[in-house]
C-alpha cells in the first residue's frame, strides 16, 4: 500500500495540540505523540513492502509565536498549515492517508475512535486499527467506535458531532483520523503518557495495514 502518515496538529506553540491552550494542565503533548508513532510504523511498513511518506504541518513563512493565543479557528498560519497539509498529501495520491489524534470531551467520555471519510478502506483500517490497538492496551470502543464523514458533510451525522475535518474531506480519497483516547480522563490521560500506549499505536497501525493489505489482494 502506498500510505501517507500525517502527523497531527503543528510543532510549534500553541498548535501542538487542539487541548492544551485551553487546558494547559492537559498531557500528552499530542503532537509529540504522533510524531513518535508514525517514526516507529514508517520504517516497519517500509520493510514489509509499502511505500510511505511521513507529512508535517509547517509554517507558512513564520509561525504565530502565540500571538492568536491559541485561537485555533482563528490563527490564519495555524489554519494555512494544515490546508497546504492536506494539499501535500493530496498531490501525492496515497491509497490512504492517516492521522492519530488524542480528544478532550464531557465528564465520562473516555476510549479510542475512528472517524473515516467514504472510503471503504479507511473504514476497515480504522476498524482494524481500534482492535489492534484496544488488545494490546487497557483502552476501549468509545460509543459506535467509528463514525463516517459522507456528503454533503456539513450535513452528515459525524460531522455535526465532531465538526468538520479538513483532512478527511480534503487531504486524499481514503482517509481516517484515529482519537487514541480522551486527555480529560483521568484514566486514558495517565496511560497516553506512557511510552507504552505510543509502541501499542504504532503496533496496530502496522497491523491494520498488513491486515487491510492482505484483503485486497
Amino acid at each position: 500500500m502506498r500510505l501517507a502518515l500525517s502527523v497531527s496538529h503543528a510543532r510549534w506553540w500553541p498548535h501542538r495540540s487542539g487541548y492544551q491552550y485551553k487546558h494547559q494542565s492537559y498531557s500528552p503533548d499530542e503532537y509529540e505523540f504522533c510524531r513518535r508513532a508514525w517514526l516507529l510504523v514508517a520504517p516497519q511498513l517500509m520493510a514489509l513492502g509499502h511505500t510511505v511518506r511521513t507529512f508535517e504541518k509547517y509554517e507558512v513563512g513564520q509561525n504565530c509565536n502565540g500571538s492568536c493565543a491559541g485561537d485555533t479557528k482563528r490563527c490564519g498560519r495555524y489554519n494555512a498549515a494544515i490546508v497546504n497539509s492536506a494539499h501535500d498529501v493530496d498531490v501525492w495520491r496515497p491509497d490512504l492517508a492517516i492521522e492519530l489524534h488524542l480528544n478532550s470531551g464531557a465528564a465520562g467520555r473516555h476510549g479510542a475512535f475512528a472517524l473515516v471519510n467514504e472510503s471503504d478502506t479507511a473504514a476497515l483500517w480504522a476498524l482494524a486499527f481500534l482492535g489492534a490497538y484496544c488488545a494490546a492496551s487497557p483502552m476501549e470502543v468509545f460509543g459506535q467506535g467509528t463514525w463516517q464523514y459522507t456528503r454533503p458533510y456539513a450535513m452528515c451525522d459525524a460531522a455535526k458531532r465532531w465538526g468538520r475535518k479538513w483532512f478527511l474531506e480534503h487531504a486524499a480519497p481514503a482517509t481516517c483520523i484515529i482519537e487514541c483516547g480522551f486527555v480529560s480522563s483521568a484514566l486514558d490521560s495517565a496511560y497516553l503518557m506512557q511510552d507504552s500506549a505510543v509502541l501499542a499505536a504504532a503496533g496496530a497501525a502496522v497491523a491494520a495495514t498488513e491486515q487491510v493489505a492482505q484483503e485486497d489482494k
